[in-house]
């Protein structure tokens, strides 16, 4: 690439494509979800001027003369191009479900337990359980693990509650479909992501934890029988496939 085409901030260097992408100007978010308006394929990214002020790099786009601010923190806490160290290998346990139900991860209590109770769960399972956790306490909590990510968000924390005409699906009383957050940022740092329960009144909202190391292994397997036996089989495999 053309060194031309990045921008160089605290020293660390973002490109004109990913500037234009990832804005997160209110003219580039929706205020109330904030996802993303435009489609990065029908914006040209091409600097019409670049401004580095001392909390902010302003830029205007030869499609669009209004400015574009970006907070200097923000793009110091989604910089990814820094140099990075020789990774670290971590030892993980890809368990399934005969080894959880053999040993059930437990609720830890936040207000007792020191961080190396939870965040040993943390490794071993992938995920973890806390209870007991004010929420007057939960800002604190999560700084203490590490920086808050404002990538998604301005604000440290998402709601997700129904709201009148919201513009969101998770503003809304539909369900949600089983999904993984952030998958479609592949340029995205490692994140913990957590989900912090305010109230429950209502049915349903269970988090559905997925076998996926089965679920590879049983699709392997039909997956070959999709070669051997042609593409009739299809709906009596996706069906099986649902059922694991």
């Amino acid at each position: 690439m053309n060194e031309m085409d990045f921008v160089t901030v605290d020293g660390n260097r973002f490109h004109h494509v990913w500037l234009r992408d990832n804005c997160p100007c209110p003219s580039c978010r929706d205020r109330s979800s904030y996802q993303k308006i435009h489609d990065p394929c029908e914006r040209l990214a091409v600097p019409a001027s670049i401004d580095l002020l001392d909390d902010a790099l302003v830029l205007t786009w030869s499609d669009d003369p209004s400015p574009h601010r970006i907070g200097r923190g923000w793009l110091q806490a989604n910089a990814y191009d820094r140099p990075r160290g020789n990774p670290v290998r971590e030892e993980r346990l890809v368990w399934d479900e005969k080894t959880l139900v053999a040993s059930r991860p437990v609720i830890h209590d936040a207000a007792k337990l020191d961080s190396a109770a939870w965040t040993e769960a943390m490794v071993k399972w992938g995920f973890v359980r806390l209870g007991n956790l004010p929420r007057s306490k939960l800002e604190g909590f999560v700084a203490s693990i590490g920086p808050i990510s404002h990538y998604i968000s301005p604000e440290p924390f998402i709601s997700i509650k129904v709201v009148l005409e919201g513009e969101d699906l998770g503003l809304s009383s539909h369900a949600l479909s089983p999904h993984t957050d952030l998958s479609y940022m592949p340029h995205m740092h490692p994140l913990i992501v957590g989900l912090y329960c305010v109230a429950n009144d209502a049915p349903g909202g269970e988090s559905i934890v997925w076998d996926l190391a089965r679920w590879k292994r049983a699709f392997s397997i039909l997956a070959s029988e999709v070669r051997d036996y042609g593409l009739t089989r299809m709906r009596k495999i996706l069906i099986r496939l649902l059922e694991i």
